[in-house]
């Protein structure tokens, strides 16, 4: 049957159902295409949150090194112990994040790939570094208290030469003048030493020098100066007795600082070869940070990409259902005019062929 057969009552409810059927068409389709858009927007934004929270784990992983660093510098070891109980508790819930961040299996390769590193980076600090840090002392240290040492034994030589100096030209203001100077050294670097020796076996040769040093300068100061006071007066035989005492009291002086010194150089060997194992350790721990950040840079690099993927997907279900919204407006309104068109036609010409007859 034809449509222009069909009566007007059917027509019209035939030409009002299938308008309605495409403006239903239209709406069904408007409301799937925001639902996807929706979630399309909320993947995006959940996408947003996480680069920003892996970018937050990477920075506090790039912090964790000023921990190491400190400790290395600073040898503030108590602190820095605290301080990497506190980095160990972060690091477990930030590689739990991490886990719930990633879902694609090359997202969690990396992650995986960050897991053990930032386990590696830290079993290198505990286990290694931190180890050699608590039982080595500070090379500068080392080297500084060395020098301090050395710079006694070289006063200990230059008290000898004034003295040497004063029995043979007997220029004795001279002889005072830099006596006097060098005294006030001596019980500087007797301060010195005392400060640097205060355990062990370190502390009885430093008492050992101290009390020979004073011994030394009193020699000098209570007996040869007042015999050499003396002029051509003064007693050969006794100035010979009291020179070989002030040569054992040097002696005396000597040998405990002689002693502390090869002690500070066997340190000093030692501090260098710990510095050394330091250096080595702290490339394995670039290393290992190295790793972690490029491992880091590809989860977000893939999370922006997602992101891209879906801000074109974005654009393109946009940009379509502004079309087929279009085309199904268009065909509503191009069905509604043929249907009104046939009914109208329907109508008028039985009217004009009843009219005619």
């Amino acid at each position: 049957m034809r449509f222009t057969d069909l009566k007007v009552g059917k027509k019209l409810t035939i030409g009002f159902v299938g308008v309605v059927l495409l403006l239903g068409a239209a709406i069904l389709y408007q409301l799937f295409t925001m639902q996807r858009l929706a979630k399309l927007q909320d993947e995006g934004g959940a996408l947003t949150v996480e680069v920003v929270e892996t970018g937050a784990i990477m920075e506090r992983m790039t912090a964790s090194y000023g921990i190491m660093a400190n400790a290395v510098i600073n040898r503030h070891l108590d602190e820095t112990r605290k301080e990497f109980a506190e980095l160990k508790i972060q690091v477990e819930k930030d590689m739990a994040q991490l886990r719930t961040l990633v879902d694609t299996a090359e997202e969690k390769a990396e992650a995986e790939i960050v897991d053990k590193a930032y386990h590696a980076y830290l079993g290198i600090f505990e286990n290694e570094m931190l180890p050699i840090l608590e039982q080595s002392i500070d090379v500068n240290v080392i080297f500084a208290n060395t020098l301090t040492l050395n710079q006694a034994m070289a006063g200990v030589s230059d008290l000898y030469a004034i003295i040497a100096d004063a029995v043979i030209n007997r220029d004795l203001a001279a002889s005072r003048k830099e006596f006097n100077a060098a005294k006030a050294e001596s019980f500087k670097a007797m301060e010195e030493v005392r400060d640097i020796a205060i355990l062990g076996e370190e502390k009885i040769w430093a008492d050992e020098f101290i009390k020979a040093y004073g011994g030394f300068i009193a020699l000098f100061e209570d007996e040869m100066l007042p015999l050499l006071s003396q002029g051509d007066m003064a007693d050969l035989a006794q100035i010979r007795v009291l020179d070989d005492k002030i040569d054992l009291a040097r002696s005396a002086t000597v040998v405990p600082l002689a002693k502390l010194i090869a002690v500070h150089k066997q340190e000093a060997q030692k501090g260098v070869q710990d510095t050394e194992k330091i250096q080595e350790l702290d490339g394995k721990l670039d290393e290992k940070l190295i790793e972690m950040d490029e491992s880091l840079e590809k989860i977000i690099t893939l999370f922006r990409g997602k992101m891209i993927e879906g801000d074109t997907a974005f654009d393109t279900a946009r940009a379509t259902a502004m079309v087929i919204a279009i085309i199904l407006s268009l065909l509503g309104v191009i069905a509604a005019g043929i249907i009104a068109t046939l009914i109208t036609r329907s109508i008028v010409t039985p009217l004009n062929e009843a009219v005619s007859a």
